[in-house]
């Protein structure tokens, strides 16, 4: 259930036009320490009653400002550049309602989407980039995809 849903997530976010490289939780992928990149984590998954689970979904902006030594491309990003993305990303999230999530969530994973709610953004630096991580919930339905 959890790489499904980081999968959908990631999708969702990419069918949505999101430009920054979006990885999941849960992924093989190569994430590199420099640019930007959008990080998906699906933190807890509870069952509730028949087929209702809630859900716990970090979705993570990062940014570095500059490039490491070691790649191969060089760039510089501002701190403009990450809020910007930020601000995306949490647009969408507020409003899922008029995107296609609900059919992405469904033909990822299988299950339904039963509408989210943010619980609160975090923004901060770690490890010389820009962080920010909207918390949400959301709910979904098991094999009712």
């Amino acid at each position: 259930m959890n790489s499904l849903s980081e999968e959908a997530f990631k999708t969702w976010l990419e069918d949505e036009g999101v430009v920054v490289p979006v990885h999941t939780g849960l992924t093989a992928d190569r994430i590199p320490n420099a640019g930007q990149h959008i990080s998906c984590f699906l933190q807890s998954s509870d069952h509730v009653v028949g087929a209702l689970y809630k859900n716990e979904m970090a979705i993570s902006i990062a940014t570095s400002p500059h490039a490491h030594e070691d790649e191969e491309e060089d760039f510089t990003f501002a701190l403009a550049d990450h809020r910007a993305v930020a601000t995306s990303v949490r647009s969408l999230i507020e409003g899922y309602d008029t995107t296609d999530l609900d059919a992405t969530f469904a033909d990822v994973t299988g299950d339904a989407f039963s509408g989210l709610f943010i619980r609160d953004e975090a923004a901060g630096v770690d490890n010389g980039r820009w962080v920010t991580t909207i918390n949400f919930m959301f709910g979904s339905r098991r094999g009712e995809g």
